[in-house]
Formats: C-alpha cells, sequence, structure tokens
C-alpha cells in the first residue's frame, strides 16, 4: 500500500493488523477507522473546492473592479465630452451598437455647441 504522504517524509498512512489506519501527518500521528479516513478524505476534498470557488470568487472581483474602474473612467472623460468615453460607457451598459450611433451622434453635436470659441474641449456645465 502506497504511504500516501506526497512526497512528505513527514507523512506517512500504514494499516495496523487490526484494520485501523495509522496517519502521520507533519510528525504526528493520529489512529482512524476506515470510516474515519473516508470522512476526513471527504473534508479534505470539501476544503479543496472551497479554497477553489474562494479563488475563483476573488478572481471575478479583480474582474469586476478592473471593470468598474474602467467604466468610471470612460463615464468621466464622457463628462468632459470625449464621443469615444461616451461610446465606451454605453457600451458597457448594454445599449446595442445601432443605439449608441445614434447616441453618440446626438452627444457629439451637443458638445460641439457647448464649445464657445472652437476649442477642443468645451467648459464643464
Amino acid at each position: 500500500m502506497p504511504d500516501g504522504n506526497d512526497g512528505d517524509p513527514a507523512s506517512t498512512l500504514r494499516k495496523t493488523e487490526e484494520g485501523q489506519y495509522v496517519l502521520k501527518v507533519k510528525g504526528e500521528e493520529r489512529t482512524v477507522s476506515e470510516e474515519e479516513l473516508f470522512r476526513l478524505a471527504q473534508l479534505a476534498e470539501g476544503a479543496n473546492k472551497r479554497f477553489e470557488q474562494a479563488a475563483e470568487a476573488e478572481k471575478k472581483l479583480g474582474e469586476s473592479q478592473s471593470a468598474l474602474e474602467t467604466l468610471k473612467k470612460a463615464y468621466l472623460l464622457a463628462d468632459q465630452g470625449d464621443p469615444e468615453a461616451f461610446d465606451q460607457f454605453l457600451s458597457a451598459m448594454g445599449v446595442g451598437e445601432s443605439i449608441r450611433k445614434q447616441k453618440v451622434q446626438a452627444f457629439s453635436e451637443f458638445w460641439e455647441q457647448l464649445k464657445p470659441d472652437g476649442s477642443e474641449t468645451p467648459p464643464n456645465p
């Protein structure tokens, strides 16, 4: 029977003549029944799944925060009259392409009217 130590010399598994199992993990021994050995394996599997779920949730949170920062930047730039940023903002909000084109056209025309002296950036109302 393999010792189940995964290369860790401080971890071993052996079966006794009485049908019990002796686990040695990090130098500490524990005698368990076959049922408890299976229960421990199930607990370990459940813990591994929860760690994977937590890692996935953390990854998604990071992606959401990044998307939120991008959206915030697009909003701030759109608020200064940037039509590309306005288009990006609308896209992130799920507005379809044809409607976006119409809105960006109206947005651009509106900002053009606000430019008092033909400057590139109109004042922020």
